[in-house]
């Protein structure tokens, strides 16, 4: 009897057993299904698409949270002891799902929204590789847009411990984390805080010097000369950086040609040994055959040539550019610009005001030829012409503001609009100026643009409008928005979510 009650518990042991093996399957089964149909919903409608109709956003939305909730709802009917891969297979399942929801959340600035959903993630699972990475750096990226960058400066580091040395399974380097350090100085420039900066800065350089240390004559090693390089370079330390653009080696052994460039770019632009730097560069268009790369370097030596004021042979290699490169010419504007400047150097005015007016007409969009109108005006406000002088101002501003009309909603707009403001600074009118860099910081906040533009006005108003408080607060409404307020959160009694 005793034997019989052992093997029936036996028997319904393993029945048990199957009965949660298939209760797992079922769980993950069900999970792959939900994110699957939130998947295409998405796929047919396309992000665009998404961002421009509330109502579908919110189904594909739906969708997701759909997917997540049930993740969260069955995680413990899938304990990761017994079932590991169908423990983990749930688990990457919830992380697509809460990080493709993050994207919609980002996109509506929703930061809380998507923290929460991060942070939850992060506390029922246990993530490990890409998932693991993605997600950290996605929380980063909330605590900066919430005001935290010491927690997003925390995170880099955490990840650059956790993620050491910086390479995947596949022994593929793992460049979000090795330039961590990089984005790391970023930030600190950003909050303009020198003492953290000078610290990071030794930190970035320890790790790098760590990873040529332990690794040698590898991929690794040559990122971080590369890194390094441009630490240095940044510092104007340029000496420091092309030694270690020298370490940066292509698969011969040698120096690679884009290093190569870039030592011929700091001895030119940095050490000032125009000489040393025109020997780089002619060895380089000799060994180029590449029609997308020789322009670049030709454009690069002809910068250095305008640098060390030799305009004929600057033009010289400009005219050689747009009779080879004929596409790359009619592709960017610093050709053309450089042209100008090189008749105008040379005193050749009539010809250098053709050159511009055809900077302008063929590059209308580019910031050369925004910047052209202001040479213009210039030059006749140094010769005396007033008529000219006003001429070419009300041109430029009217330019401007049309180009911020036309382009709406590019960043062809934010630009028109800061030259526009350059325009009254230029004529004396300070307060227009000030007026016009403030509207340009409440449109784009969140732009490089945006935010020297308040830090201009600030110094419009301190210096010009003697009027230091105004000047001081608005000093303060940028440094509010770096460090973030409680008043930008975004989750309350309504939301949704």
């Amino acid at each position: 009897m005793k034997k019989l009650f052992l093997i029936v518990g036996l028997v319904a042991l393993i029945i048990a057993g199957g009965c949660s093996k298939d209760s797992a399957i079922q769980h993950r089964y069900h999970a792959e299904k939900l994110f699957h149909e939130a998947e295409a919903k998405l796929k047919k409608a396309s992000i665009q698409a998404a961002s421009q109709d509330s109502a579908l956003r919110d189904e594909i939305k739906a969708g997701y949270l759909k997917t997540i909730a049930y993740c969260w709802q069955n995680l413990d009917s899938v304990p990761g002891e017994a079932y590991p891969n169908d423990r983990r297979e749930l688990e990457t399942i919830a992380f697509s799902s809460v990080e493709r929801l993050s994207r919609f959340y980002f996109a509506e600035k929703k930061y809380d929204s998507a923290g929460l959903l991060i942070d939850q993630l992060l506390t029922l699972t246990q993530l490990d590789g890409t998932p693991l990475l993605r997600t950290r750096l996605n929380q980063a990226h909330v605590n900066m847009m919430q005001g935290k960058p010491v927690n997003t400066i925390n995170i880099y580091h955490s990840l650059l411990i956790r993620f050491y040395p910086p390479v995947n399974n596949d022994n593929q380097i793992i460049m979000d984390v090795i330039n961590l350090p990089l984005d790391v100085i970023a930030i600190c420039r950003e909050l303009q805080n020198d003492s953290l900066l000078t610290a990071e800065k030794i930190s970035a350089k320890d790790y790098y010097e760590r990873l040529i240390d332990e690794w040698p004559n590898s991929a690794l090693a040559t990122v971080a000369h590369g890194n390094l390089a441009r630490l240095y370079a940044d510092e104007k330390n340029y000496s420091a950086a092309i030694t270690h653009l020298r370490e940066v080696k292509d698969s011969i052994g040698g120096t690679d040609a884009e290093a190569r460039l870039l030592i011929a770019n700091l001895t030119a632009g940095g050490l000032k040994d125009y000489p040393s730097a025109m020997v780089i560069y002619d060895e380089l268009i000799t060994e180029t055959t590449d029609t997308l790369i020789r322009p670049h370097i030709l454009m690069q030596k002809a910068v250095a040539l305008y640098d060390s004021k030799h305009y004929v042979e600057c033009r010289a290699t400009i005219n050689l550019i747009r009779d080879e490169h004929e596409s790359y010419f009619a592709r960017n504007s610093a050709p053309q610009k450089y042209l100008a400047l090189a008749f105008d150097k040379e005193g050749d005015w009539e010809r250098a005001e053709t050159e511009y007016l055809r900077l302008i007409d063929q590059y209308a969009t580019s910031e050369d030829a925004f910047n052209a109108y202001l040479v213009v005006a210039e030059h006749y406000e140094k010769t005396g012409n007033d008529k000219l002088t006003d001429l070419w101002y009300n041109r430029a501003n009217d330019f401007y503001t049309r180009m911020a009309s036309t382009y709406a909603g590019t960043s062809v707009e934010p630009s028109a609009i800061a030259f526009t403001a350059d325009v009254a600074r230029r004529r004396g009118q300070w307060q227009q100026a000030a007026d016009i860099l403030v509207g340009l910081y409440e449109r784009f906040p969140e732009t490089e643009i945006g935010r020297k533009a308040i830090i201009n006005a600030a110094g419009v108003y301190t210096q010009k409008l003697n009027n230091k408080s105004r000047g001081d607060s608005l000093l303060q409404i940028l440094q509010n928005s770096l460090v973030g307020q409680q008043g930008d959160k975004n989750i309350g009694s309504n939301t949704d979510e």
